[in-house]
């Protein structure tokens, strides 16, 4: 963190679990936030609050801030806000997912992947309909990953290795190659590291979900028995997706399905999400509920003067917050209207259209940047170098952390998420709720006060709609996109 004591408590509105932390540097307060909209009812163009993604932790969301800030700040004539809250997405995503688990998925990918790829080229080559009308074709296809997984002596090696791994606190029996039952304490080896808790127990399962423990202990489970049964499983929900046209590609969806099944980074999504909406919740130190009753009180203090624009920039996850607060503004009765920016949202677009459909009113104008669907694919999580997965972070999202309703399809994978132009494209593969939310969506992004940009933008594109990231992580300080905000802020 490169920042000074006074620069934060400037600029940076720091939350832990939703909460203002006055408890952890970079300290954050009421006090404080008061301050913040003094300083920006002395600004031309008022405050930008930005609102950082998944990908950043607090440090490197604070030297972001530093970065960005004289140019959202001082050359945009406002008072630049940057909140700074614990995600770090990433960070636990890659701790959650351990180089013998990335070689256990590597090599079911690399056995599952081909009988995935031939219902996926049959259905590209015309020949859909009769190829899935083939008797048993699935079953069949099943059994033959099954062989190929028992058959598999380097596999069969990482399962034995992973399952030795027990976490600490664990309560489940693991299974040895000998076949006796034996206490996670006797394999434990410190020097390796062990799967997450989660993680072990949907790959291995657990003493109290057996059925009958008494059985268990004279004929346990292997270690390579529980994984196949569960790679069955995930190989059943990949298969269900290709078949309703709802897949991201064999191997992606290979991928996201074990991500899912395997509990891979799961919890820490629905913690960032949990996040988001403890910071409206009516408490005192519920950060966003701070921010918007501090501009409720200004609002009704006649000695105060009043902002000139409130904007807010929220990338990725960043996205979800901001729904929130714009929600929140509006049931407090906010006279403040915002101006918005999202860059590559996160957020799902049956949150975010509910967002506009109820509370919508409280957004002046609103501006989207994100990526078209190619560079989606291109891209990589954490990065396209070091990919662990191979498309961009919102599709992993959809993929793998998000949820669909329960439906006839039982397809849990590829919500439509509103930073992917992908569900825009789709014709005729989109439940009726997911078709509604997508078109009310459209039809919002076409009037005139609301406009998408999809990066990357032509060479001749006017000054406030360039975008030119091929990545998305790489938005809020791509170039094109940075000037882009910036004449936003000045001119909304």
């Amino acid at each position: 963190m490169t920042a000074s004591s006074d620069f934060c408590r400037r600029h940076v509105l720091h939350s832990g679990n939703g909460e203002l932390a006055d408890d952890v540097f970079p300290y954050s307060s009421v006090d404080q936030i008061d301050e913040m909209l003094d300083a920006g009812a002395k600004c031309p163009n008022g405050l930008v609050f930005f609102i950082h993604g998944g990908l950043v932790g607090v440090d490197a969301a604070v030297d972001r801030a530093v970065r960005l800030e004289p140019y959202w700040g001082k050359r945009a004539r406002a008072h630049a806000v940057f909140f700074a809250w614990e995600s770090s997405l990433i960070e636990t995503f890659t701790n959650d997912y351990p180089p013998i688990l990335r070689r256990i998925v590597r090599m079911f990918t690399g056995h599952a992947k081909a009988l995935v790829e031939r219902t996926i080229q049959a259905r590209s080559d015309g020949a859909w309909s009769a190829f899935i009308t083939q008797p048993n074709y699935q079953q069949n296809a099943r059994a033959e990953l099954e062989f190929l997984l028992i058959d598999d002596v380097g596999l069969n090696i990482q399962i034995d290795l992973a399952a030795r791994r027990v976490p600490v606190g664990t309560n489940s029996l693991i299974a040895t190659e000998e076949n006796v039952l034996v206490e996670p304490q006797e394999h434990f080896d410190t020097a390796l590291q062990p799967l997450s808790r989660e993680t072990y127990e949907a790959i291995f399962g657990a003493t109290e979900t057996r059925t009958d423990l008494f059985m268990a202990l004279l004929a346990p489970l292997s270690p390579m028995q529980n994984f196949v049964a569960r790679a069955l499983g995930v190989f059943d929900d990949v298969m269900r997706r290709v078949d309703a046209h709802r897949d991201h590609g064999a191997v992606a969806t290979i991928q996201e399905e074990c991500i899912r099944s395997f509990k891979i980074g799961n919890a820490a999504w629905d913690s960032m999400k949990a996040d988001t909406a403890a910071s409206v919740q009516p408490t005192e130190k519920a950060c966003g509920t701070a921010l918007i009753g501090a501009i409720a009180r200004r609002e009704n203090d006649k000695t105060k003067a009043p902002l000139s624009k409130v904007t807010i920039v929220a990338h990725s996850a960043g996205s979800i917050l901001a729904c929130h607060l714009l929600r929140l503004a509006d049931e407090q009765g906010i006279k403040q209207r915002f101006n918005v920016v999202f860059l590559a949202p996160a957020v799902t677009h049956s949150f975010f259209a509910e967002t506009i459909r109820l509370h919508g009113s409280v957004i002046n104008k609103f501006r989207l940047f994100t990526m078209r669907d190619h560079f989606e694919q291109l891209d990589g999580v954490p990065s396209r170098r070091l990919a662990l997965y191979e498309h961009s972070l919102l599709y992993l999202v959809s993929g793998s952390f998000e949820t669909r309703p329960v439906d006839e399809t039982n397809i849990r994978g590829d919500v439509p998420i509103l930073g992917m132009r992908r569900f825009a494209e789709m014709s005729g593969d989109l439940s009726a709720s997911e078709s509604a939310d997508v078109s009310f969506v459209e039809n919002y992004l076409a009037k005139p006060t609301q406009k998408g940009f999809w990066s990357v933008t032509g060479k001749h594109t006017p000054i406030g709609e360039v975008t030119r990231s091929k990545t998305h992580g790489g938005f809020p300080e791509d170039p094109g996109t940075k000037r882009s905000v910036l004449e936003f802020i000045c001119t909304a």
